[in-house]
């Protein structure tokens, strides 16, 4: 990589020098053999076709400019034409001179600034890189089996011909991921796992078909995994998953001891065709295991099947725009529940009540944090008798009045019973 460049207008200074609309200041030789002045014989259309291939308008432009020319006709054969008659006597103007002396003196520290500074990049991601080696061999010491590869796992070997072939992730994604994942590295995978996860569930991303045959154009798998907050008890993550999509909750009991950890987790959201709810989390759960910051291996289910094997790729530390928040996902992730399942059957289908509250979601006694007191027991007392009303014990309406806010008994003339 090189040092960015400082533009004043069209023109622009970097590494390679002086230049307008990207294009360098050429020597008269090089504008002479453009031009086609020598040799002085006819132009095959061949050769005429390839000229103005190499050499378009704009580099025509930027040869004016550049050497301070004035062109009455701002077309390329007047520009050609203006640059036959001085390409013999041409030199640079003295204001363009002083520009590209200024620029120049400009850019030099900059360019020395910015090329220290990505020398230490360098180091840290080296470092960086070495770590991950490291805690990957550690990491193997305590694994006999050697883990595949990610191509490895995304294409296994047949070992014996089945009638039904196993389902592979199209290399058009492998590779993508792979090209991300690389990129990452390179600028540093951060300390923990989160930012944008690209996940490779062949069970999955095959579910609608393959390359020209697949009746789903997006077969890619996101998982947006929040990073771990301290002193709490799960981690939060908003999952597409081709068929399926919504929140999942993964447990985090250490905050500190998760590397090749496996971790259980559930998830909740809705079918991806039909926006039907689900929320049974007996079905909706798998298992995640992340061997470092940037790589992960599980398995996933949901109401069409299930475990499914995955890997998982870190692409990028960030978050799209549209990324819940954590306390945003929590509220999603509570809101797909029975109670909202039958009021959208009942919408969808008739024959019930349709009516759904989410504030009633939000106030019920969820287990899933820290934070959250534990149950009070309460110690049953005396209850009070039912409250029954003076028709029910016999008394004759009138016999109370409410004075002061209070109800008092009025004392009346004369015992009156009802005849029942």
């Amino acid at each position: 990589m090189h040092p960015p460049s400082i533009s004043e207008g069209r023109f622009e200074y970097d590494n390679q020098g002086f230049k307008y609309l990207g294009h360098p200041r050429a020597t008269p030789a090089e504008i002479r053999s453009a031009l086609l002045l020598k040799p002085p014989r006819p132009i095959k259309p061949r050769i005429a076709k390839s000229n103005k291939r190499k050499y378009p308008r704009h580099w025509w432009e930027a040869q004016i400019r550049l050497y301070g020319l004035k062109c009455s006709k701002p077309t390329v054969d007047g520009m050609k034409e203006l640059l036959t008659r001085e390409v013999d006597q041409l030199t640079v103007s003295p204001q363009l001179q002083q520009m590209e002396a200024r620029m120049a003196k400009e850019y030099e520290p900059l360019a020395i600034k910015w090329t220290d500074r990505e020398k230490q990049e360098e180091i840290e991601r080296a470092a960086q890189r070495e770590q991950s080696n490291r805690e990957y061999e550690e990491w193997k010491k305590t694994h006999p089996d050697r883990p595949l590869s990610f191509l490895e796992y995304s294409n296994p070997p047949s070992v014996e011909p089945s009638p039904e072939p196993s389902p592979k992730t199209d290399d058009r994604i492998i590779r993508e991921i792979e090209k991300l994942h690389e990129k990452l590295l390179e600028t540093g995978a951060g300390i923990d796992i989160g930012g944008t996860w690209r996940i490779d569930c062949p069970k999955i991303s095959s579910w609608y078909g393959t390359g020209r045959n697949a009746m789903c154009h997006n077969t890619d798998i996101t998982w947006i995994i929040h990073s771990p907050q301290p002193s709490k008890s799960y981690v939060w993550v908003q999952i597409s998953e081709v068929i399926v999509e919504g929140i999942a909750r993964i447990e985090w009991p250490e905050a500190t001891n998760w590397k090749g950890k496996t971790r259980a987790y559930v998830w909740r959201g809705r079918d991806t065709g039909t926006g039907e709810i689900q929320f049974q989390d007996n079905i909706n759960c798998g298992t995640i295991v992340f061997t470092s910051s940037h790589e992960c291996s599980g398995t996933f289910a949901c109401e069409f099947g299930g475990p499914y094997p995955f890997v998982g790729r870190k692409v990028s530390r960030g978050f799209p725009a549209q990324t819940n928040s954590v306390e945003e996902s929590k509220k999603e992730f509570h809101g797909y529940n029975e109670r909202r399942w039958n009021s959208e059957c009942s919408s969808r289908w008739g024959g019930g009540r349709g009516y759904y509250d989410s504030e009633e979601d939000m106030e019920e006694n969820e287990e899933d944090e820290d934070e959250e007191e534990p149950p009070k027991v309460m110690i049953e007392g005396p209850r009070k008798p039912e409250r029954v009303s003076m028709e029910a014990r016999g008394i004759a309406a009138g016999m109370n009045k409410i004075e002061e806010g209070r109800r008092k008994p009025k004392r009346p003339e004369g015992l009156v019973f009802l005849m029942r």
